[in-house]
């Protein structure tokens, strides 16, 4: 995370946060850079797309949120809140330094052999721990793993209920189609 100044007061709020600029929109959210004073820190806050309040995605989303905020690892984004901004779903977690794994393959191919299995092992690691919790990623892709600095990985947050089964062959399958 950068040391930048924090943003002016002016700016658009989300609950406590002040929104600095836009990160990433995707059909179902938007992800901000955003400043919480309280704490002095910046942090990445994504929220739901108001063209979905008639659907039960908002409660998909904070169900599987909570659920990943219980999860404290390395490898996984720490999330930090969980909550609603104008009737619309938002989570509050840790800005990381770096980009998703899609765009890290399109800019930098060629990558060595032994940087690819560095950042299988982080993305192994993070799903290993939350599957001994019980729980599994739910959309592991290329786009939810941020790769930042000496190949250092972040697996972005969801997570749901497992059944023991599911998990080795999540694992396997990971493995075998991005590596």
């Amino acid at each position: 995370m950068g040391a930048s100044a924090a943003p002016k007061s002016d700016t658009e709020r989300i609950g406590r946060y002040e929104v600095v600029g836009r990160i990433d929109r995707g059909t179902l959210s938007t992800v901000y850079r955003a400043y919480d004073r309280g704490r002095e820190r910046h942090v990445a806050l994504k929220i739901l797309g108001a063209h979905l309040e008639d659907y039960d995605i908002g409660a998909r989303f904070f169900r599987e949120l909570r659920l990943a905020a219980g999860l404290h690892h390395p490898n996984i984004i720490t999330i930090f809140e969980v909550d609603t901004h104008e009737g619309r779903p938002f989570v509050a977690m840790e800005l990381v330094d770096g980009e998703s794994l899609a765009g890290f393959i399109q800019r930098r191919t060629p990558i060595a052999l032994a940087n690819r299995l560095q950042i299988a092992d982080g993305i192994c690691a993070a799903l290993e721990y939350a599957h001994g919790r019980g729980l599994v990623h739910g959309a592991v892709k290329p786009s939810s793993v941020l790769v930042g600095e000496e190949y250092a990985v972040k697996v972005t947050c969801s997570a749901r209920r497992a059944e023991p089964r599911h998990v080795h062959v999540a694992i396997r399958q990971f493995k075998a189609s991005h590596l």
